[in-house]
């Protein structure tokens, strides 16, 4: 599908896949992986990449997401 929205698309490489159509780029498995970014973050972590500074996971409050910025800056 080249580039853009497409090849970005999980569910059309699973079609493809499902269909025994080639699809060239990352499995459906890693995109949905890489679309969320808690995943990704926990993901870099076990490879051993340290992730930028941020949340490890979903912010519930105010004062959680103000400690994560006072982390960035």
């Amino acid at each position: 599908p080249g580039y853009g929205f497409l090849s970005e698309n999980a569910h059309f490489a699973e079609v493809c896949e499902s269909c025994n159509i080639r699809f060239i780029g990352p499995s459906p498995q890693a995109m949905n992986a890489l679309e969320d970014k808690a995943v990704s973050r926990n993901l870099a972590k076990k490879a051993g990449v340290q992730p930028p500074p941020g949340s490890d996971g979903l912010v519930d409050n105010g004062k959680e997401a103000l400690g994560n910025v006072k982390k960035i800056r």
